[in-house]
């Protein structure tokens, strides 16, 4: 009798020490949420709505640690249930990392062979300026045209609401300022997405063209993926850098956008390249 109560005693010291460990596990990850969250808001500002999710997965996280704390699991959910949770999280975690290689396989992509159009996909423009991730795409698309003079450029990109001119304006003269002949711009100023992008700029430059997708490193598998199902032949990359401060948030938003455009029948996954 004494044994069996021993050996109780020593499994709830075990399982208490399990929960706590698994309480502090959930603490440090809504500390790091939130602590990513102020580090985004104040080097990118709130430009992109979906930051928010950091400083919501860290309300979450907390709200697990309460739930570790009070053995919420063990105490109110049918053992089923569990078993349930367990193999959805597994499914969930195995196609968020197998989309993630999808999208990092796609972070160092440079042309392999010569092109008609530079086709620069835009983004967020401030004050009529890019934001810091549509300059990194523009310089790239910048310095591939002054190393191949007979590519024309093609900026793409309409009128968001809180913008005061379209993307693609403010991208023509971003590069005229930096020295591109303006002649070798076209202006695709009509397009709201990723897709539409693609496909005005097909309608502008005709059927038959070899061109090469500019986008930043974590954009570039869906871009290209994109043009291929509207219809451009072997679509070449060229791949900008991110900044590290917003490479962990660009990526998590990236597997969202590669899941809807994939269930949504606006490309698909294979081949890869």
């Amino acid at each position: 009798m004494a044994k069996r109560k021993k050996k109780k005693n020593t499994g709830n010291k075990e399982e208490h020490k399990k929960s706590g460990l698994i309480y502090k596990i959930w603490i440090f990850l809504g500390i790091l949420c939130l602590v990513y969250f102020t580090g985004l808001v104040t080097y990118a500002g709130l430009a992109n709505a979906f930051y928010l999710i950091w400083f919501i997965g860290g309300i979450f996280f907390f709200a697990f640690a309460w739930m570790a704390k009070v053995h919420f699991v063990k105490r109110f959910l049918p053992g089923w249930f569990k078993v349930i949770l367990i193999i959805l999280f597994c499914i969930g975690l195995g196609i968020f990392i197998t989309v993630e290689g999808f999208i990092l396989s796609g972070f160092y992509k440079t042309p392999s062979t010569e092109v008609d159009y530079v086709i620069v996909l835009g983004a967020h423009v401030r004050d009529g300026r890019p934001s810091r991730v549509l300059a990194k795409r523009l310089d790239e698309a910048y310095d591939y045209a002054q190393s191949h003079e007979n590519v024309m450029v093609v900026v793409s990109g309409g009128k968001g609401k809180d913008e005061t001119t379209t993307e693609a304006f403010a991208m023509a003269a971003y590069l005229k300022e930096k020295g591109l002949d303006g002649e070798r711009i076209l202006l695709e100023d009509k397009s709201t997405n990723t897709k539409e992008n693609l496909a005005f700029s097909r309608e502008l430059i005709g059927e038959g063209k070899r061109i090469v997708v500019v986008s930043n490193d974590f954009h570039i598998f869906r871009a290209v993926h994109l043009a291929a199902h509207q219809g451009f032949e072997e679509p070449q990359a060229l791949a900008a850098r991110d900044d590290i401060v917003t490479m962990p948030a660009n990526l998590v938003r990236e597997f969202f956008g590669v899941v809807k455009d994939f269930v949504c029948g606006n490309m698909s996954l294979f081949p890869l390249w």
